[in-house]
């Protein structure tokens, strides 16, 4: 948490452009949730912009350490996964849900997204069959990006070594994958159960995920644990995680690396966006 964060969760004023700090705070509290908007990468909470509250539909991972990868000799522990090795990430915050059929509707209402061929206003059922470019453009468009393969594994595992985002066992009461046999996607607010220790809802199951990262088989060797690891480059395989209604109980692992083309749009292929 920066300085300047921390005296913005004392008070603010109005400046023009946004609510910054008040060196003289006077014990009022200027209500930044009425006018003006916070800065960037802030949050208006009880009237203070605040860097260390998950804004709206969002949870806030603070600064740590987690693993990321599977053991050799674990039960669906692929080669790219590996070695299991730790990484340290700097703060940052993910979405709750998938995004959903209304919400990516409204960013192609306003000009910012390509509609999807899967269509649908859905205030419950997550788009899917966009592309990767598509996914950034949603993103971009709320003021977020799409997470890291490792902020993603990082908010999957919650700080656990769990084999799946609810615990070491598969079990179709909580989960909407090809072994439960429903066919098709489900409410993103639905299966609770399912939800990891932070109350991330459907990180396996439902749709598979893009993240941010291109597809290296090797990128674990090379990345050790360096901080925010990341693998950005030009190449057309991205990544995405989490599985799909379609997918294998080997497929829904927190540590299960799946990779398409970026210009696939296929059916079981939504959004999760970070910030």
């Amino acid at each position: 948490m920066t300085a300047r964060g921390a005296a913005l969760r004392v008070g603010c004023a109005f400046v023009l452009g946004g609510c910054f700090a008040v060196p003289d705070y006077d014990d009022t509290r200027f209500k930044c949730d009425v006018e003006p908007v916070c800065p960037e990468d802030f949050v208006c909470f009880e009237g203070v912009c605040r860097d260390d509250v998950a804004p709206p539909g969002m949870v806030l991972f603070p600064a740590g350490t987690s693993m990321m990868g599977c053991i050799q000799g674990a039960d669906d522990c692929n080669m790219d996964a590996r070695p299991l090795h730790p990484i340290s990430l700097s703060e940052f915050a993910i979405d709750v849900h998938e995004v959903t059929e209304a919400q990516y509707q409204a960013c192609v209402d306003a000009g910012s997204c390509v509609p999807v061929a899967s269509g649908g206003t859905s205030t419950a059922l997550p788009v899917r069959g966009v592309t990767w470019n598509a996914a950034r453009a949603y993103c971009a468009h709320v003021g977020k990006k799409l997470p890291t393969e490792a902020q993603w594994e990082f908010a999957a595992r919650a700080g656990g070594g769990q084999v799946f985002p609810w615990g070491g066992a598969f079990d179709c009461t909580v989960v909407n994958a090809a072994p439960c046999a429903l066919g098709t996607v489900v409410d993103v607010e639905s299966m609770p159960g399912g939800a990891t220790a932070d109350g991330l809802m459907h990180m396996a199951g439902n749709v598979r995920e893009w993240v941010l990262d291109s597809y290296d088989e090797t990128f674990y060797l090379q990345s050790g644990s360096s901080l925010d690891p990341s693998n950005v480059n030009n190449s057309v395989l991205k990544v995405v995680r989490g599985g799909s209604f379609r997918s294998s109980s080997a497929l829904l692992t927190v540590w299960f690396r799946d990779f398409v083309n970026q210009s696939s749009a296929d059916d079981d292929l939504g959004i999760r966006c970070a910030k």
